[in-house]
């Protein structure tokens, strides 16, 4: 599944563009538990990837409007309510000296920098549950998600 996420970020020459910028808010009101398993037709992956996968591409996942009614019903989604306190790792530890390179500058970001830039403003990252389960998946909290 992972692989599929880094197909769509460009990190493959397979000819698959990067997604277009719309973003579905599959979790609305509630953090990603991106450590937590998503389980779907036998198979398991990390809610990390697949919230990241699915908030990206929402029509390969049943459409977003599917999603924001099924998905929290999945065990993927925090507690809900929680707009305004936005906690990027959902209770996990802040790796914050991992650094991850920015798709769009090209430049190494620390993850306790980016952390911090989000929860200040979530919407400036997409949402708070699209952060959260995007720097999960970069290895920014310490909740055995990871991109490889």
């Amino acid at each position: 599944f992972a692989s599929a996420f880094f197909q769509m970020q460009g990190c493959c020459d397979n000819g698959m563009s990067t997604p277009s910028p719309s973003i579905c808010d599959i979790c609305p009101d509630a953090p990603i538990l991106a450590n937590h398993s998503y389980d779907d037709s036998g198979k398991s992956d990390p809610c990390g990837d697949v919230a990241v996968y699915c908030a990206l591409k929402p029509d390969d996942c049943g459409g977003c409007s599917s999603l924001q009614a099924n998905f929290p019903t999945s065990g993927c989604c925090g507690e809900r309510g929680t707009a305004g306190t936005c906690d990027i790792c959902a209770g996990s530890a802040v790796n914050d000296n991992v650094s991850y390179v920015d798709e769009d500058s090209g430049d190494m970001v620390r993850c306790g920098d980016a952390i911090a830039y989000c929860q200040d403003d979530p919407e400036r990252c997409s949402g708070c549950a699209y952060a959260s389960a995007l720097l999960s998946v970069r290895g920014c909290c310490d909740n055995g998600v990871t991109s490889s």
